[in-house]
């Protein structure tokens, strides 16, 4: 490569990176349920679009959204249940792919201004106190 374009490159680049520096986007989910449809990806992109401008619309598509994608998973794993669960252990396997995996442990031990609780009992006692 030439030298004085691979500096002007460098520059270049390093001005690039400082206004316009590359973004990394997590994506959350990458399979979708087998029902989805251009019907709740159309229904999205609307209630994005009139998410500041029409609040009360926006409301109306939020709510529109939400049923048609429990309706979509609804269909999907009743589908699941009625074809692949034969035996109880692809019901458990079912199971466990809808439950979610990660549940938050409860509390060992609570403490407020008078008293430590360590017991279950106890510490929803003080929870109901506060």
């Amino acid at each position: 490569m030439i030298p004085w374009l691979a500096g002007w490159l460098d520059i270049f680049h390093m001005v690039l990176n400082k206004h316009a520096p590359m973004k990394c986007k997590r994506v959350r989910h990458q399979r979708r349920p087998e029902g989805w449809d251009d019907k709740i990806t159309n229904a999205m992109k609307a209630r994005d679009r009139v998410n500041k401008v029409y609040p009360d619309v926006y409301k109306v598509l939020r709510n529109k959204v939400g049923s048609l994608i429990r309706k979509c998973k609804s269909t999907y794993y009743l589908k699941l249940l009625q074809n692949k669960c034969n035996t109880t252990r692809d019901l458990w396997k079912l199971a466990r792919d809808i439950i979610p995996k990660k549940c938050s442990p409860l509390p060992s031990e609570v403490q407020t201004y008078d008293a430590a609780y360590t017991e279950p009992e106890t510490i929803v006692d003080g929870f109901n106190e506060y």
